[in-house]
């Protein structure tokens, strides 16, 4: 029967081991640490002792802080899009949440990360928010661009009705109806074609 290693008050990184818990999948030791910022949290000792893990998670929150808090302060136009896009998204108290995340559009995983999310999208120009293409779909970076309100107030689903075939519906209802690509029909209105045209050339999903 093998002895079990006796951790107690070793280093590693940031974590200090404080006692044994139990055994963990495939026998993995989980030990009790306690981090220089002083939580508690149990973790594999394997994992600690190869370097894997080196704090309670507080290490990687400082990093993503100092960089997200440098990016917010020199791009606060961008920061306050991501910002207000989360909140209607995933915040059920706010005012329009129920335009966004109560009728299910959500936020990509990707842009969790702020740094991440203006990767993607870019400097804002001044007058302009960010904008879905698709009205109907989540805000996700091959749905998403910097638009002026014109330019939104022409998207709204609310707004965006077209005639054809003798029946006015959104153009989201057409290509749901049609099997149309939405963004590639979305393309064509934009330059002007007649929605007959838009709906030919948008080609299917």
């Amino acid at each position: 029967m093998s002895t079990r290693k006796d951790h107690t008050g070793m280093r590693f990184g940031r974590l200090v081991a404080k006692s044994y818990v139990r055994p963990g999948n495939g026998g993995k030791a989980v030990w009790l640490f306690v981090c220089d910022c002083g939580a508690e949290k149990e973790i594999y000792v394997a994992n600690v002792k190869k370097g894997m893990t080196r704090s309670c998670g507080c290490l990687f929150h400082e990093r993503f802080t100092h960089v997200t808090h440098g990016l917010s302060r020199h791009h606060p136009r961008e920061y306050r899009s991501w910002m207000e896009m989360r909140q209607r998204c995933g915040n059920p108290n706010n005012k329009n949440y129920f335009r966004y995340g109560g009728r299910g559009i959500s936020v990509c995983k990707r842009w969790d990360d702020f740094a991440t999310f203006f990767s993607d999208m870019g400097g804002c120009p001044p007058a302009h928010t960010i904008d879905r293409i698709d009205v109907n779909g989540h805000y996700d970076p091959g749905n998403c661009r910097w638009a002026t309100a014109e330019a939104q107030a022409n998207n709204r689903r609310s707004n965006r009705v077209i005639e054809m075939r003798g029946e006015a519906m959104t153009v989201a209802d057409w290509c749901r109806r049609l099997g149309a690509n939405y963004r590639k029909v979305h393309a064509k209105l934009m330059r002007g074609l007649s929605p007959e045209l838009a709906f030919e050339c948008g080609g299917t999903s």
